[in-house]
């Protein structure tokens, strides 16, 4: 628990906090952030809703466009099933061909 709360600090810490066996003592990070002020956080807030409105707009377009993707990979699905029901009906009329129709004998 103690060495998660220590990650990112420079190794000399970390081993500061692990020579302490059953210490309570917690040094402080150098490398942690200071305490943010209130309207620095309001901030901060604010650009985060802003971005995670962004990206929720993003993700939106996103599945929109796989939702159309799908659609037309089904239809061209289809048609290349029907192009091959066409193309062997298409070779069988080939393989048989049907009687030319009868002319009339003139006189």
């Amino acid at each position: 628990m103690l060495f998660a709360a220590l990650e990112g600090c420079p190794a000399d810490t970390r081993a500061l906090a692990s020579k302490a066996p059953g210490a309570q003592l917690v040094p402080q990070c150098p490398s942690a952030a200071p305490p943010r002020l209130p309207q620095e956080a309001g901030a901060r807030c604010a650009e985060l809703e802003a971005a995670a409105a962004r990206l929720a707009g993003e993700l939106a377009d996103f599945k929109a466009e796989s939702r159309q993707l799908r659609n037309q990979d089904l239809t061209i699905r289809r048609l290349e099933e029907r192009a091959r029901a066409l193309e062997a009906e298409l070779a069988a009329k080939a393989r048989c061909p049907r009687r030319p129709p009868a002319t009339p004998r003139l006189p």
